[in-house]
């Protein structure tokens, strides 16, 4: 009986564990989004009153780009603009299926 608790306590302890987990990597993805939606150069504000201003662009950012179109043996540029393509596609499925409204794909 002893040994019986022993594991059901250590199995609780690693589900645990993995719940814990799962967790950080989820906010630390949502917190410092990389991949199809990071920016390849620094982007202006939308701010009407002042254009000047530009967002920083993360440094890990530039480095996995970097380093993913090194092993497609792309250039950066042509791996940008084939995301863009690739999300483009997936919006106008999107607006095909009436899961989104033209509209909003627009924007």
């Amino acid at each position: 009986m002893k040994d019986f608790l022993r594991r059901r306590k250590v199995m609780l302890a690693g589900i645990g564990g993995a719940v814990l987990m799962l967790l950080l990597v989820a906010v630390a993805l949502i917190a410092s989004p990389i991949g199809a939606f990071a920016a390849s150069s620094p982007a202006t504000t939308t701010n009407p009153t002042n254009n000047a201003q530009t967002k920083k662009v993360n440094p890990y950012c530039t480095l996995y780009q970097q380093s993913l179109a090194t092993k497609l043996n792309v250039s950066v540029t042509t791996l940008t603009q084939d995301r863009k393509d690739a999300l483009d596609a997936v919006i106008a499925q999107k607006v095909k299926d009436g899961k989104l409204k033209q509209a909003q794909a627009t924007k």
